[in-house]
């Protein structure tokens, strides 16, 4: 038997007997027997818009009698789950009703749709559970001709636990994408990077009309999709699609996603909208969209080509910039992509899928000033690089679905290419005095300066050349089957994904060490990274059981197979001194000799078993839910290094919630939520080999053979407050995390050649305490002043290890910050005015002996503003301050004025739009970013991007009559 099912064997070998025991007897619980009283019918079903099909949270159901159509019972078509911190909605409906031998009316009813009616006959009561399955409602004619609308329009309004934000109620300038209207939302905070935070919570996924668009791409929609064909925009929270079809949360997979939907205008037509300019310093932008919406279908095309790295515009705010985060060097990029779904009319079959194709080259320069928390005394880092690096990168996925009454399947390939190659230079160099000149010709030429020479710990010149490429696949397929009489369900689902790396790197590269010269060194190495690869296999398999409507038992059951091989060959010159002018791109691998000490051989192995119990269920307006997840991990390494040939075997049992612990309640226009996760970590084996890897001169990694798993326990609380009429949206969060047995990397410090000797131990102590709350109001006539606030304050405790005469001592640095940001507005007659304001405080204190407590201040003033003027003139600006205090190093307390400007003149209704942008017209901006943890403290420079002026042309057309 077992050579005909040779992996079946594996598993069970690996999987402990006392899990045998606990599977076998929670299947026996779950799957006893249930009965249910005949004298009652459980009754369910789900809403949808029989047009969009979309899911009709919050409708009413009502059961009359056949008599009189007197109600009986009521309920809303609003079924809830919870997962983590997210909160789920469906448009399912159910209700318990007592056999009638005449039998009874349902009536479904919406305030967008029109009044559907069921007759529920006797027969049809005979059933212990009677699904009504999807039922469609039309939507209600309005004949808009005979309104005259004389008040405000409303910005966002509720519909259950929806939030719908009406796009035609902020003013935008001309010409404005997706993420300028974002930006504007109640509550929602949109950064730089495409993601999205409502109320301090992550945004998982970023839909159209109800369906995924470039999923994981949230920027290709934010830049391309126009702000004037969005209707509006649903906050909510959704099960995936396979929680959905079941009608209960039984993966645990929940997104809170925001949902673009489009003007009626914008259906059943082809979409286009594109872009070209060009401006000083030689910087160009083209960008092209094309798309068909229809209810069951969509194609969407887009193209982009610029060199302009960068994302703001004028009259824009985006919360998280500064001067130290504009994009800098050059980088040109070009991309390409195709978004598709298609819904057959059977509406059975589902297909969707993308492609993406993105080249960038990018060209940049970084200078790196570090005060390293050494003991007793603090050591000096500088260093300058130069990069050019060149990316490729194509991916594609398709998602294939079949949907019916009791059985779901699904199938969903997706595969990824990546090929990249760089040349790097960079000078670096460590003194035991600070330095108050530390340019790339200093470093270079230090030697010929005797003043300097004497503080001077090490040097290094280098030049890398490296080249590879990745390939990502990955095939995941399931099934969902109901059981019939039923509101029971079981889950299969198989996954195998994999990856292979290749990389070559080579190097030159000078080392001189100013107290040891014996050390100096002068060579060529040539490394091979391949072959790199994983192979990873899952499967799980859950079971839901029903008692009554308000509570549910799940079982989830789920292994993990993951096989990885790791190669890494480098090679060094026969001699040193010998290559000093040869280029990194210069070798003769015949004539290189193998550095075995720093070459190695891994092959890892993890099974994985998991086992999550639980339940939830509801008690009013009260939804809860317990889980007790078990994780039984095996991992098996085998590594070969110089000398070292060994083998290790580890079984551990973890904690590790997939489905989270929490509870919510809601009442009227109020929701209070917490929850609570414990989540355990067994340190890379890698990580606890006795090993002395030197690849990296000046950097000497070592493993720790006594490391042990660490813990992190996480809260989570939150209350929020939205009222529409009042046009008050509001918000608390508070959350703690702590961590046990941290992994930190005990430093080792030289203070003759500057070598870092680093190893992991465990510490405790680490922990983040914040506390945020976000607050909008619109108020005044026509509501045309608007308030928005953010405040966060946070308490960070950094814990990490110094290691003196051979000693490991902690070194903790307290970090204590408040940021606030406030901005208020204007709106009257289609112009926006708005006064921004924002400002970050830190005080930080530290053990180490040099530790000098500081306190620093960055924040930032402006204003913005879009006015649109007659015939068709528009202008958009913004000016902003942005001052920094308190750093040690006066050349950062810095002003900049920031000043961005765009006219435009739009016409032929709009279709047709001229700008003229000036981005830094005041030329005044620097860049400059700042960290501290508890290693050291450091200072980033990077190269600015130039002023420049921008003249553009956008064309935008649909071809609906």
């Amino acid at each position: 038997m077992w050579s005909r099912f040779p992996n079946l064997k594996i598993i069970i070998n690996y999987m402990p007997q006392t899990l045998v025991y606990i599977i076998i007897f929670c299947l026996i619980f779950l799957l006893r027997p249930t009965y249910v009283e005949a004298k009652e019918t459980a009754l369910t079903g789900k809403i949808y818009d029989n047009v969009t099909k979309e899911a009709l949270v919050g409708s009413r159901i009502d059961l009359l009698s056949t008599n009189d159509s007197s109600i009986i019972a009521s309920c809303f078509a609003s079924r809830m789950y919870v997962n983590q911190n997210d909160t789920i909605y469906t448009s399912e409906f159910g209700m318990n009703i007592k056999y009638n031998s005449i039998g009874y009316i349902l009536r479904l009813s919406d305030y967008e749709h029109e009044t559907h009616y069921i007759n529920l006959n006797s027969k049809r009561l005979n059933n212990s559970l009677l699904n009504l399955g999807n039922i469609y409602l039309k939507r209600k004619v309005h004949n808009l001709s005979e309104v005259t609308v004389t008040a405000s329009k409303v910005k966002f309004y509720n519909r259950g636990d929806t939030v719908v934000f009406n796009a035609d109620a902020f003013i935008l300038a001309d010409g404005s994408m997706l993420d300028a209207l974002i930006r504007q939302l109640p509550g929602v905070e949109l950064h730089d990077d495409g993601r999205i935070y409502v109320n301090g919570k992550f945004v998982d996924n970023l839909i159209l009309n109800g369906k995924d668009f470039f999923k994981g791409n949230n920027n290709i929609m934010l830049e391309n999709l126009g702000a004037y064909t969005v209707k509006d925009i649903k906050l909510y929270e959704r099960l995936n699609a396979i929680d959905s079809y079941i009608g209960q949360e039984v993966t645990g997979q929940k997104e809170l996603v925001m949902d673009v939907r489009l003007k009626k205008d914008y259906m059943d037509s082809w979409l286009g909208n594109f872009m070209a300019g060009y401006g000083t310093s030689d910087r160009y932008i083209g960008r092209g969209f094309l798309s068909r919406i229809t209810p069951r279908s969509r194609i969407s095309i887009f193209t982009n080509a610029n060199n302009i790295n960068e994302s703001r515009k004028p009259g824009e705010g985006i919360l998280d910039w500064s001067p130290s985060k504009i994009g800098t060097g050059t980088k040109k990029t070009i991309s390409s992509g195709v978004d598709y779904f298609y819904d057959l009319p059977d509406n059975v079959w589902k297909i969707r899928g993308d492609l993406i194709i993105n080249k960038a080259d990018n060209h940049d320069a970084t200078s790196i000033a570090q005060t390293n928390f050494t003991q007793p005394t603090f050591t000096y880092n500088y260093s300058h690089n130069k990069v050019n690096r060149i990316n490729t990168n194509i991916s594609t996925r398709h998602d294939i679905k079949m949907e019916k009454e009791q059985i779901l399947w699904w199938l969903n390939p997706s595969l990824q290419y990546k090929r990249w190659n760089a040349y790097l230079t960079e000078t670096q160099a460590a003194f035991s005095e600070k330095q108050s000149n530390w340019s790339s010709e200093f470093i270079r030429n230090i030697y010929s300066d005797n003043k300097n020479l004497r503080s001077l710990i090490n040097r290094k010149l280098s030049d890398e050349a490296f080249d590879g490429h990745k390939i990502n696949y990955d095939v995941a397929t399931g099934i969902v089957l109901k059981i019939p009489e039923s509101f029971n369900v079981v889950l299969f689902e198989a996954r195998f994904s994999g990856e292979n790396n290749h990389e070559n790197k080579d190097e030159s590269y000078s080392l001189d060490f100013k107290n040891t010269p014996t050390l100096n060194r002068s060579t060529l190495r040539h490394i091979n990274n391949f072959p790199d690869r994983r192979k990873d296999l899952g499967a799980k398999a859950s079971y839901t059981h029903v008692l009554g409507r308000k509570l549910s038992l799940y079982f989830d059951y789920m292994f993990s197979y993951s096989d990885k091989n790791a190669n890494s060959m480098l090679y060094h010159s026969s001699k040193d001194n010998d290559d000093t002018d040869k280029s990194p791109s210069y070798y003769n691998l015949s004539t290189m000799i193998l550095d075995i000490d720093n070459s190695y051989k891994q092959k890892s192995i993890n099974f994985t078993h998991s086992i999550s119990p639980g339940f939830t269920g509801t008690i009013g307006n009260c939804w809860f839910q317990l889980s007790f997840p078990i994780i039984i991990s095996t991992d098996r390494l085998h590594y070969e290094r110089g000398l070292i040939s060994t083998s290790k075997r580890r079984t551990s049992t973890l904690f590790e919630q997939t489905r989270n612990s929490f509870i919510q309640y809601m009442y009227g226009y109020s929701t209070w939520f917490a929850s609570a996760t414990y989540t355990t970590k067994a340190p890379d084996l890698l990580d606890m080999i006795d090993i002395t890897d030197t690849t990296d001169p000046l950097i000497i990694a070592k493993g720790n053979p006594d490391l042990k798993n660490s813990g992190t326990f996480r809260l989570n609380a939150s209350y929020s407050l939205s009222i529409p009429r009042r046009k008050l949206y509001a918000a608390v969060v508070f959350d703690y995390e702590a961590v046990h047995n941290a992994m930190a990397k005990g430093l080792t410090y030289d203070y003759e050649t500057g070598i870092k000797i680093l190893k992991p131990y465990n510490v405790n102590g680490n922990r983040i305490i914040s506390g945020s709350n976000y607050v909008s109001l619109d108020f005044g006539k026509m509501n045309m002043f608007s308030i928005k606030h953010a405040m966060t304050s946070k308490y960070t405790r950094s814990i990490d290890i110094i290691v003196t005469e051979n000693t490991p001592h902690p070194n903790r640095v307290n970090q204590y910050s408040v940021d606030e940001n406030l901005s208020f507005g204007v709106t009257q007659f289609g112009q926006r005015i708005a006064l921004t304001g924002n400002i970050n405080y830190s005080h930080f204190t530290g053990d180490a002996e040099d530790f000098s407590s500081f306190n620093t201040v960055e924040f930032n003033y402006g204003l913005q503003g879009v006015f649109k003027l007659p015939y068709g003139i528009g202008i958009n600006t913004d000016f902003t301050v942005y001052s920094r205090r308190g750093y040690q190093d006066n050349n950062l307390n810095t002003d900049n004025y920031v000043w961005n400007a765009r006219i435009s003149y739009s016409m032929l209704k709009g279709s047709l739009l001229f700008t003229l942008d000036g981005y830094d017209i005041l030329h005044n901006l620097s860049n400059v970013f700042y960290s501290v943890n508890a290693q050291g403290r450091t200072e980033t420079y990077r190269n600015v991007l130039p002023q420049y002026f921008m003249l553009g042309l956008q064309w935008k057309f649909n071809t609906a009559k």
